[in-house]
């Protein structure tokens, strides 16, 4: 026997919605005061029947008016066929539940539509068009009605006192003025990191990732604009006391090649599988989640956010924000901290004072809103003139958010960067 075709079955749907919308305009009517506490989250948008939806929406506004509900019935000329709903409902006592059932439904029709639209997608071979329609229906899909416990005060003093128990709650940076001021990276929580290109923030970052490891504690490290190899050298010759320009140059002295080799077997023994690289170009978010998954860090760091690959949002401020806020939902997902570097403005260049604040943050103000801390860095022009001289400047941590510390507070540092090293 052949399956009823698909106009039917969705026919069948439409139907069954028209009866759930006209029993909880039953209910309403029948059972008001309930019926508003029980379902005055619903969306009108979920309603087939323009009037019964306006109906719907205006009673959310005005409360449980018995003369303004018939009154607004009268006005759209549906009071007969709401009071025939009224009195058709078998109970008034069930508004909530019909709100949970109608909001289920308009998310299933509307996922058949999208449906079309994946299946085309697939054919074509469009993969961007078709996880964005997957992550629509994911986000999409009604919350309410899901059993959820709520909490009291008691649950939130066992998560404290577990919380204050807990020695590996906040990961040390090991620079001891910056863990000072922070007390360090706090699992669940992402810091953003942001300066000026060339200032030292992957300098900064992957020094923090070398201290993590070292204390060992477990780091992985996105560089997604520099390679393993050059992220490795730069932290062997800095260690060494020459640069990796001098290496490439062919002008460090055989004394100097044995140093760095020394170097670089002592921070492989050291750091080993305590400090994990991934350098991929064209690193998503779904990659991100994986490795994460898999190696189950401490602290991840992204250096930096713009060469994460996803695209989502209609410009570069919206694709940031999205990025930032999944990669927030990672750290606590996993109960790590993510270290997200990020750019500035040329703003910052504009004013009389160079010192970083919030508003600089490079094509999204929603870093801010996701981040937990955010910290600035900047290196004061010095004014020197010698090479020798600017390699060793002062640098300036601005913390400028902090949502369990003290915000505006400057952490004042020494950059060596010949050694690629701040203390």
């Amino acid at each position: 026997m052949n399956a009823p075709p698909a106009k039917t079955t969705i026919t069948q749907t439409a139907n069954k919605r028209h009866d759930l919308e006209t029993q909880f305009i039953g209910s309403l009517a029948g059972a008001m005061v309930d019926t508003l506490q029980d379902a005055g989250w619903l969306d009108p948008a979920v309603f087939q029947d323009p009037q019964h939806a306006e109906l719907w929406r205006r009673m959310q506004v005005t409360g449980p008016d018995i003369t303004r509900f018939w009154d607004i019935c009268s006005e759209l000329g549906i009071r007969d066929s709401v009071y025939a709903a009224m009195s058709q409902t078998v109970s008034w006592q069930f508004g909530g539940h019909i709100a949970n059932e109608l909001t289920r439904m308009a998310w299933l029709d509307r996922a058949n539509t999208s449906m079309a639209a994946l299946v085309k997608a697939t054919v074509d071979g469009d993969h961007q068009t078709a996880a964005l329609l997957l992550e629509h229906l994911r986000e999409s899909q009604p919350k309410a009605g899901q059993a959820i416990r709520v909490r009291d005060m008691s649950d939130a003093g066992v998560s404290f006192l577990e919380m204050i128990g807990s020695a590996s709650r906040n990961i040390l940076t090991g620079i001891p003025l910056l863990d000072q001021a922070t007390a360090g990276l706090e699992r669940q929580n992402q810091t953003i990191l942001a300066a000026p290109p060339a200032t030292g923030k992957s300098a900064l970052a992957f020094q923090i990732a070398r201290n993590i490891a070292a204390s060992g504690k477990t780091c992985l490290f996105f560089s997604l604009e520099m390679s393993e190899a050059n992220l490795f050298a730069r932290a062997a010759c800095g260690a060494a006391g020459v640069t990796w320009l001098d290496v490439r140059r062919g002008i460090i002295t055989p004394a100097q090649h044995t140093a760095v080799e020394r170097v670089t077997g002592e921070l492989m023994f050291a750091l080993g599988p305590k400090l994990l690289i991934h350098d991929q170009t064209g690193t998503d978010l779904a990659q991100i989640w994986q490795m994460v998954a898999q190696t189950r860090p401490d602290v991840f760091v992204v250096d930096h956010l713009r060469f994460v690959a996803d695209q989502h949002g209609e410009n570069e401020n919206k694709r940031l924000g999205f990025i930032s806020q999944r990669l927030r939902e990672v750290a606590k997902k996993f109960g790590c901290h993510c270290l997200a570097l990020s750019q500035l403005s040329r703003s910052q260049k504009e004013r009389s004072d160079k010192r970083p604040i919030l508003t600089d943050l490079r094509d999204s103000g929603e870093l801010e809103e996701n981040a937990d801390n955010v910290w600035m860095l900047h290196v004061p022009a010095d004014g020197t003139s010698t090479v020798m001289d600017r390699n060793k400047v002062q640098a300036e941590l601005w913390i400028r958010k902090a949502r369990d510390g003290v915000r505006d507070a400057c952490v004042n540092l020494k950059f060596d960067r010949r050694m690629q090293w701040f203390e």
